[in-house]
């Protein structure tokens, strides 16, 4: 296959507004089919360029050797990007042979599932990790002073006793209680390795038991094997199953390099190291073209960052040098957060406007929002403001913590809560909700995604009809799930079958039976709450599914943390530099928050002056300061006219003299002191 100028000048017909082009970078990328890795800035386009290429390679499917094309991502949000993007245009790329999903459905349907059935003689109806978690440690409880396996659960009791004693003689608390949390949280990790016949203990080097003629490990293994035989896998474990099949029957390594002769990987940085290591196992060979999109830097998802080199380069890497999201005011800043220092972002955004330091004390935190948006006022034009596509929206590390006197995005914005950008949306009957369970999440395998879309429309009603907890706060899904637990056991393990049974419904495309069942036992619900069905009746009730599923404009119903300043009439969003990964926004501050024993910028010192990172020989040492690079990389990364940090005055000080390429400005204050 070769690909031309006119198929390049089709894919930008398609892709790109009337007038652009695909610049030489990315026309050397889109007409590449050898075996290489695509190292890319923020900013440059790079999914775009992958798409190019797909919709390229549509007119030669089916392939002549019966061989397809495998499109592997890391979440939902992503592999719905692609199918909104060029679905339309590529009907054979999204159907059989040919496979475009998530890493984890890719390893279920084609190693795990097919695992269960030949060598397990089990048919996995449910892989999800909470529901996993939640039987094993059911079963756990049954079997936890049980004589004839030796009292299991004196094995994770002795495990953690005398630490939970060392606290609990500083703070005060229970130490069983203590123990028992530490307990519940090594069970729902445990699992049976399928390789070596080994118990262990996910994210855990540790075996915990390896002799199958010890009481205790033929009592765990036992439970965890009855989970299975009832068709519960968790996420983690569905790799283990596919390590497994892999040794056991080579061939399957063979029969999918035949399968699929071209794989293409996007954003290769947030895979895990036993998902890289399945990836290269597969597909890295002579009888497939594998190509691996992603930025080292940006190495963060799922509230975990990444500082393991797990990408190991190719021989061969193109690179997509030039941002198209930042100008070079902001690039030139932006690269010395970056922890690799492979690329050099070329800014290609027309903004010419300085990256700003607010320099705040604690007396003026909560003026660092206004400033920011008499920043965005000042500096951007109104004509800019008023036709962008993209929002303003302030971000920080640590969201909201325990009242420990330090620094985090609530103290900036006190009403922010938590809620992540991407945690809702509000649509106006439930039975929207069942139909549109993919939009606005995250996770990556469908019946969780399908079961938090229920819940999200249950704690709709709740909120609709005012149901709150004893200290007036509004229920959440985990909040909920506690209460029942704590006071109605049998209903909480109820509800939790019910909602299992209802995503696999919704899965087979019963919505409306689905719907129905959902109305009949919210009364029940609402009555053990306290409540009853009154102001949701037309959310319950009304079957209107509209065109795109429409949202619900309803105050009483926040769909994102939104800070609005009366000053300048603008809005801001709020929330974590997690939640905003792979967006673009006009104008972002970034503010400073307490992590681990430091505030970021006391870990980002040499990052402000342009300074090259020093670390120490000793890895462990400096992890939080690498981590703090990692995340302040990804967070100022995202705006294409206005980036501002915002810093105390007190850690100001200590760099003021040595930096570069920042306007500064000062929040008056009659403290100057922390």
């Amino acid at each position: 296959m070769e690909i031309t100028n006119e198929d390049i000048s089709l894919a930008e017909s398609i892709l790109l507004q009337n007038g652009e082009h695909f610049d030489e970078e990315r026309v050397a990328f889109i007409k590449n089919l050898d075996t290489i890795d695509l190292q890319a800035v923020p900013g440059s386009g790079k999914t775009t360029a992958l798409l190019a290429k797909l919709l390229i390679l549509e007119k030669y499917l089916p392939f002549e050797d019966g061989s397809a094309i495998l499109v592997i991502s890391h979440t939902n949000v992503a592999v719905d990007e692609i199918r909104n993007r060029i679905g339309k245009y590529c009907p054979k790329l999204f159907s059989y042979p040919n496979f475009v999903g998530t890493i984890q459905s890719f390893v279920d349907q084609f190693l795990a599932i097919p695992y269960g059935h030949n060598f397990l003689n089990i048919r996995f109806r449910w892989i999800d990790t909470e529901l996993y978690q939640d039987v094993l440690y059911s079963k756990f409880q049954a079997i936890y002073w049980a004589k004839e396996y030796e009292k299991p659960g004196t094995l994770f009791y002795g495990r953690h006793i005398e630490e939970c004693k060392k606290i609990a003689k500083s703070t005060g608390e229970d130490a069983n209680e203590l123990c028992e949390e530490l307990i519940e949280k090594d069970v729902k990790r445990l699992y049976l390795d399928m390789s070596d016949s080994k118990i262990k203990m996910f994210y855990d080097p540790k075996t915990i038991l390896a002799d199958p003629k010890k009481k205790k490990y033929q009592g765990i293994s036992k439970i965890i094997i009855e989970v299975l035989s009832a068709g519960i896998l968790s996420y983690e474990y569905a790799y283990n199953l596919a390590e497994d099949y892999c040794r056991r029957f080579p061939l399957i390594v063979k029969l999918l390099r035949k399968r699929f002769s071209y794989v293409f990987v996007d954003e290769m940085q947030d895979m895990e190291q036993h998902q890289y290591d399945l990836l290269e196992n597969l597909f890295y060979s002579d009888e497939t073209v594998y190509q691996r999109v992603g930025d080292k830097n940006q190495a963060i998802y799922s509230g975990y960052i990444s500082l393991e080199d797990i990408w190991i380069d190719r021989d061969r890497i193109l690179t997509l040098k030039g941002s198209y999201r930042l100008p070079p005011e902001i690039a030139g800043v932006v690269d010395n957060f970056a922890l690799n220092k492979s690329l050099t972002i070329e800014g290609r955004m027309t903004s010419q406007i300085q990256p700003c330091l607010i320099v705040y004390a604690n007396d003026t935190i909560d003026r660092v929002l206004p400033t920011f948006t008499k920043l965005v006022q000042d500096k951007i034009s109104q004509d800019v403001i008023s036709t962008t596509n993209y929002p303003i929206k302030c971000v920080g590390w640590v969201g909201k913590e325990k009242d420990t006197g330090k620094i985090t995005l609530k103290d900036y914005y006190s009403a922010y809560e938590g809620k992540s950008v991407y945690s809702k949306v509000i649509h106006r009957n439930i039975l929207c909700y069942l139909k549109s369970w993919h939009m606005g999440k995250k996770q990556t395998h469908i019946i969780n995604a399908i079961r938090k879309s229920i819940l999200d429309a249950i704690i709709v009603v709740m909120r609709l009809e005012k149901i709150t907890r004893e200290n007036g706060k509004e229920y959440t899904i985990r909040t909920l799930y506690g209460f029942l637990k704590e006071n109605h056991p049998e209903k909480y393990e109820n509800i939790k079958l019910l909602i299992y049974r209802w995503s696999i419904e919704v899965y087979k495309g019963n919505h409306d039976e689905t719907a129905d069942e959902i109305r009949s036992y919210m009364p029940e619900l609402l009555k053990i709450l306290g409540g009853k069905i009154k102001k949701s009746k037309e959310f319950l009730n009304s079957t209107d599914v509209p065109d795109g599923y429409d949202k619900v404009e309803n105050p009483n119903i926040p769909e994102i943390t939104v800070y609005s300043c009366d000053e300048t009439n603008l809005q801001v969003q709020v929330g974590t530099v997690h939640s905003a990964k792979g967006e673009t926004h006009l104008a972002t501050l970034y503010v400073e928050t307490f992590y681990q024993g430091k505030y970021e910028s006391e870990n980002l010192m040499e990052c402000f002056c342009g300074s090259q990172h020093s670390f120490s020989e000793d890895k462990n040492k400096d992890k939080r300061k690498k981590e703090s690079i990692k995340i302040a990389y990804v967070g100022m990364s995202r705006p294409n006219h206005l980036l501002c940090v915002a810093i105390h005055i007190d850690r100001y000080e200590t760099i003021k003299d040595r930096l570069s390429n920042w306007d500064v400005v000062s929040i008056p204050s009659e403290s100057q002191h922390e």
